[in-house]
């Protein structure tokens, strides 16, 4: 977690959309790690203007640092913020 910070660009693609990609950036990290899943909750702000993301949605979502993108989880309970 040490190279994810706030402001950092994210990019989200869900299992309803698949061909479609949201981006966002992170806005907030949380500060407590769940030590039985190894998880920890970040929430982001995504473009969200044509409405399509809905809370609970499944999702892939990816992390850009070194030049890399890597992937996460799910969306969070508001549309357009990610957890």
């Amino acid at each position: 977690m040490s190279k994810v910070k706030v402001g950092d660009k994210v990019s989200v693609k869900t299992v309803a959309y698949p061909d479609k990609a949201f981006f966002g950036t992170i806005k907030k990290i949380g500060t407590m790690l769940d030590p039985q899943s190894r998880v920890i909750r970040v929430r982001t702000e995504l473009d969200n203007s044509d409405g399509l993301l809905k809370p609970e949605m499944f999702a892939n979502s990816y992390h850009h640092f070194s030049n890399k993108w890597r992937s996460a989880r799910r969306i969070g309970k508001s549309p357009g913020t990610r957890e």
